[in-house]
């Protein structure tokens, strides 16, 4: 496995993620996909530095020279990833509860113990209720306490903010 590095960005303001149709029709995401980050990420370079084509478009080389994942949420030394869209390893007592796949199914997110043991990589997942933060979040209850003993209520929000558009 080669070389990675994890950077935590920490925007000063509120943004928006997501495309649309049309006014109105917008559809808000809660990460930034990896396409969206490399193009800007690209676009500063290009405007910065005389070398882009070499580096982002190395027609010598068969691999690129740098892979960006997307971004995800965190908070402090808690990373969050998405749920993975393959079965998850659950303890055995809870695949009798009748709403564990509707419990699943509404998870967004797991913390990265919790994403590792989702996997089968460690202990079965219980699925307890106290673990879930805002009703989409997975995580050890350690870290739940962390973020609501830092007054956190949401790890992220959506937000619809008015716009005024002339035609």
């Amino acid at each position: 496995m080669g070389e990675y590095y994890l950077c935590k960005m920490m925007p000063k303001s509120t943004f928006h993620i997501g495309s649309g149709g049309g006014v109105g029709l917008e559809k808000t995401d809660s990460i930034i996909h990896s396409d969206t980050l490399y193009s800007g990420i690209a676009e500063k370079y290009f405007r910065l530095f005389d070398d882009g084509e070499k580096v982002f478009y190395p027609l010598e080389e068969s691999k690129p020279k740098f892979i960006i994942s997307s971004i995800y949420p965190f908070f402090d030394d808690i990373l969050f990833f998405p749920r993975p869209k393959v079965k998850a390893s659950i303890d055995k007592d809870k695949l009798e509860d009748p709403n564990v796949g509707k419990k699943l199914k509404k998870l967004e997110f797991l913390s990265e113990e919790m994403f590792l043991r989702y996997m089968g990589l460690g202990e079965k997942i219980s699925l307890d209720d106290q673990m879930v933060f805002d009703g989409k979040i997975l995580m050890k209850l350690e870290e739940k306490d962390k973020l609501i003993n830092s007054n956190i209520k949401h790890i992220y929000q959506f937000k619809e903010t008015p716009r005024n558009v002339l035609d």
